[in-house]
């Protein structure tokens, strides 16, 4: 049995090394009989200038350009940021690159399937970005909130509610002011949040 594993694994690696061999030191033309290298060979060739060709030259300042470019933008849940004041010479720390509280690594939060799991996120998420936004900090002093505020938040909602408030429902309405918060958190940062 081991004579076979050796034997095969032996073969594995000497095929490796061919297939490798052949690929870094191809012998000769290897292109297909009928392949269209030439541009004159090509009916398509037409079609090169329209993908490679600029755009025409409209004249914009730059600050005319930049407010074409957040026209067009295509993001449809961007909020009003123009309230907010971006922080002169603020240090932005992506919030991915933070470290984060150990609630996070609960099933409950988690939990992709259930809707108890969706609200959970939903609401830390509105609470990280409000965190930031009222703190006016950039860091990831500023951007990892304390878990306590979804308790908090949650406590509200039961005791409004009583103990089945629909979370589906909730969680969609604190991912939406979550979202509005974090524009005006990437406005206030110049960055990502």
């Amino acid at each position: 049995m081991n004579k076979r594993v050796l034997l095969g694994g032996a073969a594995v690696v000497v095929i490796a090394v061919v297939v490798a061999g052949a690929q870094i030191f191809p012998r000769g033309d290897q292109t297909p009989d009928g392949l269209v290298t030439q541009a004159d060979d090509n009916p398509f060739a037409g079609l090169d200038k329209v993908f490679i060709e600029e755009g025409p030259d409209l004249g914009l300042t730059e600050e005319q350009r930049k407010a074409e470019e957040d026209y067009l933008d295509l993001r449809l849940d961007r909020s009003d940021t123009s309230a907010v004041l971006p922080i002169e010479g603020a240090r932005n720390e992506p919030y991915r690159t933070c470290e984060k509280v150990p609630e996070l690594k609960s099933t409950v939060y988690n939990d992709r399937v259930s809707d108890e799991g969706f609200a959970t996120r939903s609401i830390y998420d509105f609470v990280k970005y409000k965190h930031a936004l009222d703190k006016r900090d950039c860091t990831c002093a500023g951007k990892v909130a304390p878990f306590q505020g979804v308790n908090l938040i949650k406590a509200e909602l039961t005791e409004k509610e009583g103990e089945d408030w629909n979370r589906f429902k909730w969680g969609e309405h604190y991912q939406t002011e979550g979202r509005k918060i974090r524009d005006q958190v990437e406005a206030m940062c110049g960055g990502e949040f």
